[in-house]
């Protein structure tokens, strides 16, 4: 949740996401909305979005010489906070952050940065829903199930030989797991996991 206890109704919520996406898209080579907001959760705390952030030839910021891998996503970010007083940095924020907070008038949004290999568990476990029985929960002890001991591990699903399988979609965690394909909005716990299992054995 946000951290002034900000709630959003969802149009709205998902049009700040929309719009931060469409913005940071050309810095990103993936950039997607994940969290409540794709759930369509009527009220949303705060927002996520997933970021494969695109590298580049550039001066990052408070530096003053150009790197040939500068983290561009990053480097815009930091660029547009210290413009804009609105928005206040949370926390570390280091151009190899796994997590980068703002905060933009009381609303809480949340970058959860990725490399390619970790895109398609990492959509999977931040769309949610969390918890001990949430979705992403479930969906891993499937994949542990149907392994034979599997695990994830740095949002990467790993045989029980430690062997890496390869998931570069939310889709590519479905079919290895064994589990139709589920809708976000559908996502509210791990029921719907066990019961889209059992369905699909019948």
């Amino acid at each position: 949740m946000s951290e002034g206890g900000v709630r959003l109704p969802l149009a709205t919520a998902n049009g700040i996401a929309e719009g931060l996406r469409a913005r940071l898209a050309p810095v990103c080579r993936q950039i997607e909305v994940v969290g409540s907001v794709r759930r369509e959760v009527a009220e949303v705390g705060d927002i996520e979005l997933l970021v494969e952030p695109a590298f580049g030839r550039a001066v990052p910021p408070g530096q003053l010489f150009e790197l040939d891998r500068c983290n561009l996503f990053h480097k815009t970010l930091m660029e547009r906070a210290a413009a804009d007083k609105r928005i206040q940095v949370v926390g570390s924020a280091l151009p190899d952050s796994k997590l980068v907070r703002i905060n933009i008038l009381g609303i809480s949004i949340e970058f959860w940065v990725v490399p390619a290999p970790e895109w398609g568990v990492a959509m999977m476990i931040r769309t949610g829903s969390g918890g001990p029985d949430g979705f992403g929960s479930a969906m891993l002890a499937r994949w542990k199930s149907v392994s034979g001991g599997g695990y994830s591990e740095e949002n990467r699903l790993h045989l029980p030989d430690k062997t890496v399988v390869d998931t570069p979609t939310e889709l590519s965690v479905f079919e290895h797991c064994g589990v139709p394909w589920i809708p976000p909005h559908q996502r509210t716990d791990g029921r719907i996991v066990r019961r889209r299992v059992k369905e699909r054995r019948k």
